[in-house]
């Protein structure tokens, strides 16, 4: 290597050595969030409603015995409220989840999915749920829609 190389490689580590941090990669970000969101669930957090926008996208779909659905949707902002006033009954009840087979894949610019199963431990069922994570104006990450089914 010349001493030209050398200096050129040095200068080129000093500056990347140099600059901030940058913010964590989209999938980086994605599985922050997600892991974050199953923590604050499994402990009953009502920080947890922090995670969604008020305008995200809510959508569940349930299915019931006699083969009828019923959809629900609602917004990010109703979803914060539910979540903060259910969150001592679902203790209460201790109401918990684990996912399985979960993925992450990028959706679009600064947008990635989040899909997997939601295991219902009490009822032992796993239904589908997705979401969608993405960067907010305040340059956040936050739950920007998500959809889920269940059978009750």
């Amino acid at each position: 290597m010349t001493v030209r190389w050398r200096v050129f490689c040095l200068l080129i580590g000093l500056c990347g050595w140099a600059t901030p941090a940058a913010a964590g990669t989209p999938i980086e970000e994605t599985v922050g969030i997600f892991e974050r969101m199953v923590r604050l669930e499994r402990a009953y957090d009502p920080a947890l409603a922090e995670l969604y926008t008020d305008d995200a996208k809510i959508e569940y779909l349930h299915h019931y015995p006699d083969g009828s659905t019923r959809e629900i949707k609602m917004t990010g902002a109703e979803l914060k409220s539910i979540l903060r006033k259910m969150g001592p009954l679902a203790k209460a009840l201790k109401s918990n989840t684990r996912y399985e087979d979960v993925r992450y894949r990028i959706e679009g610019r600064n947008l990635m999915r989040i899909e997997g199963k939601r295991v219902s431990v009490s009822k032992k069922q796993a239904n589908p749920f997705h979401m969608i994570v993405g960067i907010t104006q305040d340059g956040t990450w936050k739950i920007l829609s998500e959809y889920g089914e269940a059978r009750p």
